[in-house]
């Protein structure tokens, strides 16, 4: 599944009612790596329909985040004690591990999100 978005805006926020599949790839990207602040103003102006579309781009971002933890993962289970090698997939293996907590989190309050909007129809 791809999908191609492009709308240019000035403000990396999506503007009321908008879905996720009318984001700019900027934008999508954005989405899933600005500030907590940010990722919560912005699911404010998504429909309902977009926040679906962000939870499936957030939950294909995790798939392919825990893909690379694991490659990381098998790495460092055969590279050789205390060296420099694995010392960079340490740190590398933390750093994924960060990304794919951060893409949970946020797909978490995508589903609270929609949840409240359940709530007001």
């Amino acid at each position: 599944m791809s999908v191609q978005i492009y709308i240019k805006t000035t403000d990396p926020a999506p503007p009321t009612g908008v879905s996720a599949s009318a984001l700019t790839a900027e934008g999508r990207e954005h989405l899933m790596w600005c500030t907590d602040d940010e990722f919560d103003r912005s699911l404010e102006q998504l429909s309902q329909r977009g926040l679906l579309e962000l939870i499936q781009l957030l939950q294909d971002a995790m798939l392919i985040e825990q893909q690379t933890f694991d490659s990381l993962q098998q790495q460092l289970e055969s590279a050789a004690t205390a060296s420099a090698q694995r010392q960079r997939l340490s740190a590398a293996l933390c750093t994924s591990q960060a990304r794919l907590t951060r893409l949970c989190g946020r797909s978490m309050r995508c589903f609270t999100q929609v949840s409240g909007l359940g709530r007001q129809v």
